[in-house]
């Protein structure tokens, strides 16, 4: 799947769900050069679980990302479920 096909999956999961909610919590930055690194906590509410995580499902998130030409890029994500 290629990030075109990516973003229209998303983007129909999120059309499909209009309840869905996504709060996080607490942020962890560390900013080394042009490079951070964000860690953090997300709960994810109204999904149906067919391409979107079960409701209300705890996950922990540990994201990298790069400052190119002053906008800050997403590079690579992971996650897991919270214990």
């Amino acid at each position: 799947m290629d990030r075109a096909a990516l973003h229209n999956l998303l983007r129909a999961q999120f059309l499909a769900n209009a309840r869905l909610g996504v709060n996080i919590w607490p942020l962890s930055i560390a900013l080394q050069g042009d490079d951070a690194t964000v860690r953090f906590d997300a709960v994810l509410s109204g999904g149906d679980a067919r391409v979107l995580p079960e409701p209300m499902q705890r996950y922990a998130l540990v994201t990298g990302w790069r400052e190119q030409d002053g906008r800050w890029r997403l590079r690579h994500a992971q996650w897991s479920a919270a214990p």
